[in-house]
């Protein structure tokens, strides 16, 4: 009996030898007839297992069965010796694969043509889910396994994965490694004797996965690496290629192949068109390219299904295809969404609320340090959700309890980590980027029943960082965002955003919500309240075209102010400053002056020098002597305010920037325009590190600075700006004040250089605009006319030259006072 026991056990050991998965453990023979102790049973076979061979023989039964090797079929143990371990075959290139030059010539060069220092060759390729990184590997795969001996996939999704794959790589070499270990699998690559091999580490994309120690370390060999964790990229002293999404053309030649139909001209701008709205993603190319040949649709008709119904569209993968790396777009993403904690799925929900491009990372800190509770404006309705929002804010940017400043680094990190979000920096900011389709992706994976809290959380975070002058620049696209679905906003943070339209000149945007908002605490509160009153002041900036109507909200919000809180109170004086710079518009100067005059004499009473306010009221008072000439004064009260900003802010903080500007201009006016002009160029470039190139903050510094090279006859350079100015100024559709501006500072230039019929022309639309905006009794509006009058002097249209000047005196006699020095010879004052 005990001879066929061996016999037999002989026969499996031949049969199932080589397949890896085959472990005879047995004791001594004798032992089971012998009437032994426990004892000694325990001592018995704690020898057998302390045998080097037997603990060796159990160490790989052990991690066979952890890593499930050596899988054979039935049919493969009908025969002698079993079914040969054979280690899966390299992935299928797509049928739609399309070489993308760029990364294929990199990867050629580094891999293939180069001679590295340290003999290896390590190659980590970074992307987002579905950018094609694995495409392009097979491709290369294909393309040149004939070069080595052994060119593997390995799976590397996982550690247990990577050692099962690796084992068995090394065991479907031939019989002789039938029964390698990891470490042994890893010795076959790092041995002087194995040179040319390919290792192809795919998908390594859990960041908590020590890859280094699943990796050989040796002196030759390939080993490519692809992977959503770009931090990867550590691990290599050589090239990290950093896979985009695709280019344009590239992207066309995927949806033409994929969709399986050839292209007109005429199709090339839908196909474009499509190709864009996916972002140049492959995956989401591929899926549109499929519903295309299934459906028989257009791209213009996939376009317009895709817009309408995109979660849908996006979640099915697709079909027919002959490799398995084309799911779909959202599923590529949800093998990432999987792996994020709460803290940072949460995270990625509130920043999917905004525009998907150019979010300043600054923000957080700027509102986690206030706890996330301030308010820009004040209207008494914080909504339901208030402190649930600043709840959710605090544990996804607090989780300590209290901010500390790696917190953004870390959460940004670690988004980076699965090439989820990007980003870029500019003049010191850090300014996130997401995928159009990641970010469609992260706002449809927010649980329905937190659909509400996520976007108050993203309102009130915005909200707060509204307060932060140097952030508005960044801001306008992300509270585009949030306004595009106004309902879950409450009143106080839609107030906010429209004073953010309004700095920026949005007026017909600002007006509609702000009358909305008026109307709502008026019927909430009654006609005498302190939030109607505010209310009021925030519609009324709004009617820049309307100044009558402004100036009679200023006026019932003043009165409101007094009554509850007193003539001296801070709000009081604020309003009363907002209706002295609406008699400065009307062309009321005087009225304006001793409106700004009496607001300074009760501030400096109250409030004392250095407030806020205060200041305010002297750079006011300030601007207003400076219109009308009296530039001595003006300069004195300027300077105070700028030392004041300077000292309490810096001298790059927006307010500080604005005093240099109006200091600026002050010098022009004076004729100092060397001095005028340094001093404005260095308001310009911070104002547009700071608030961007096209903030109307910017744009009226370099309208100045303009203005200041045209009186220095600096011709080229004056309409080569200001040209540029038009053309940014008309990119908004409406005709602005500041539109108006940029018109007539061209038209003037234009002059100056006997360009007389442009001029005129623009001169006209000036006019034109000043009547319908001002009236025709408006000092400015008279101004326009006798800039056109000197036009046509110049073209010698005497006739219509002299009939528009004498309208023009006719005008001037009903508002200019003789004993202030006249400005109708400056030109858009």
């Amino acid at each position: 009996m005990v001879v066929n026991c061996e016999r037999v056990a002989n026969e499996v050991a031949i049969q199932l030898g080589n397949l890896g998965f085959y472990f005879r453990l047995s004791v001594k023979h004798g032992l089971q007839a012998m009437n032994l102790s426990p004892s000694t049973i325990y001592s018995a076979t704690s020898d057998y297992l302390n045998d080097p061979e037997v603990s060796s023989k159990l160490e790989q039964c052990v991690t066979s069965l952890e890593f499930r090797l050596g899988l054979t079929t039935l049919e493969q143990l009908k025969y002698s010796g079993g079914g040969r371990v054979v280690h899966k075959s390299l992935p299928s290139i797509t049928a739609n694969y399309v070489e993308r030059r760029e990364a294929w010539n990199i990867m050629v060069r580094t891999l293939i043509e180069s001679t590295p220092k340290d003999g290896q060759r390590l190659f980590v390729i970074s992307g987002l889910g579905g950018c094609g990184k694995s495409t392009l590997v097979t491709k290369f795969a294909w393309e040149y396994q004939p070069r080595f001996d052994q060119f593997f996939f390995i799976d590397a999704n996982s550690e247990s994965t990577i050692r099962a794959d690796l084992i068995q790589s090394v065991r479907s070499i031939g019989p002789q490694y039938s029964q390698v270990s990891f470490d042994e699998a890893l010795s076959f690559f790092t041995s002087p004797k194995n040179k040319t091999w390919a290792l192809v580490y795919d998908n390594a994309d859990d960041v908590s996965l020590n890859l280094t120690s699943l990796i050989p370390n040796a002196s030759h060999g390939v080993i490519l690496i692809t992977t959503r964790n770009r931090s990867l990229a550590q691990i290599t002293s050589g090239v990290h290629l950093e896979l985009d999404v695709m280019s344009k053309s590239e992207a066309v030649e995927v949806l033409i192949r994929s969709s399986r139909r050839e292209t007109m001209d005429e199709d090339a701008y839908q196909l474009e068109e499509l190709a864009a709205e996916v972002g140049y993603l492959p995956v989401a190319l591929v899926q549109a390219g499929s519903y295309m040949f299934q459906t028989g649709c257009s791209a213009e008709e996939y376009v317009s299904v895709l817009r309408n119904h995109r979660k849908d569209m996006m979640e099915t993968p697709a079909s027919g295809q002959r490799d398995k790396t084309h799911r779909s777009a959202y599923s590529s993403f949800d093998m990432s969404y999987e792996r994020l904690s709460s803290q940072l799925r949460d995270f990625l929900h509130i920043i999917s609320c905004f525009h998907r491009a150019n979010f300043p990372m600054a923000a957080i800190p700027f509102a986690a340090k206030a706890n996330f509770r301030l308010k820009l404006v004040d209207l008494g309705d914080e909504g339901e959700l208030f402190e649930d929002s600043i709840k959710l804010l605090q544990t996804v940017f607090c989780p300590s309890g209290k901010w500390q400043d790696r917190t953004v680094h870390q959460l940004l990190a670690s988004l980076q980590n699965y090439s989820l979000v990007t980003h870029s920096s500019t003049y010191g900011s850090i300014l996130l980027q997401i995928h159009p389709l990641i970010h469609s992706w992260a706002n449809d994976r927010i649980p329905q029943e937190r659909t509400k809290l996520i976007k108050a959380a993203a309102c009130r975070l915005l909200a707060c960082a509204s307060m932060e002058e140097a952030l508005e620049g960044h801001l306008m696209a992300h509270i585009d965002a949030l306004l595009s679905a106004p309902d879950h906003i409450t009143i106080n943070d839609q107030a906010a955003f429209a004073q953010k339209l309004r700095a920026m000149d949005r007026f017909t945007e600002s007006e509609v919500i702000w009358k909305r908002t008026f109307e709502h605490v008026h019927k909430k509160y009654g006609p005498s309240n302190i939030f109607v009153a505010t209310a009021a002041l925030g519609w009324a900036d709004t009617l820049i075209s309307d100044l009558d109507r402004m100036r009679d909200l200023e006026a019932s919000a003043i009165e409101i102010f007094i009554t509850i809180l007193g003539p001296d109170d801070p709000q009081t004086l604020k309003a009363t400053m907002c209706l002295a710079a609406t008699c400065w518009r009307q062309g009321l100067y005087s009225e304006a002056e001793a409106l700004e005059r009496q607001v300074l004499e009760n501030c400096l009473q109250r409030l004392g020098e250095h407030d806020d306010v205060t200041v305010d009221a002297k750079a006011a008072l300030s601007s207003t002597l400076r219109s009308i000439g009296r530039f001595e004064e003006s300069e004195k009260l300027q300077r105070g305010v700028l030392q004041y900003r300077i000292r309490t802010y810096g001298e790059s903080h927006p307010g500080t920037l604005d005093s240099m500007s109006e200091l600026g201009c002050m010098k022009m006016y004076q004729g100092h325009l060397e001095e005028a002009e340094n001093i404005l160029r260095i308001v310009v470039q911070k104002q547009q590190a700071t608030l961007g190139k096209e903030h109307p903050t910017s744009l009226g510094a370099l309208n100045a600075l303009s203005l200041v090279l045209m009186k220095e006859e600096k011709y080229v350079e004056a309409e080569e700006i200001q040209r540029w100015l038009l053309q940014m100024e008309k990119r908004s559709g409406k005709t602005r004040p500041s539109l108006v501006q940029s018109m007539a500072n061209l038209a003037h230039t234009l002059f100056r250089t006997q360009k007389y019929t442009e001029a005129s022309k623009l001169q006209q639309r000036v006019l034109k605009a000043q009547i319908n905006s001002l009236g025709r009794h408006h000092p400015q509006t008279v101004n326009a006319l006798l800039h056109l009058v000197d036009i046509y002097n110049a073209q010698e249209r005497f006739a219509k030259s002299h009939r528009l000047l004498f309208t023009a005196y006719t005008e001037m006699r009903q508002f200019y006072d003789p004993s202030v020095p006249q400005s109708s010879s400056l030109w858009s004052i």
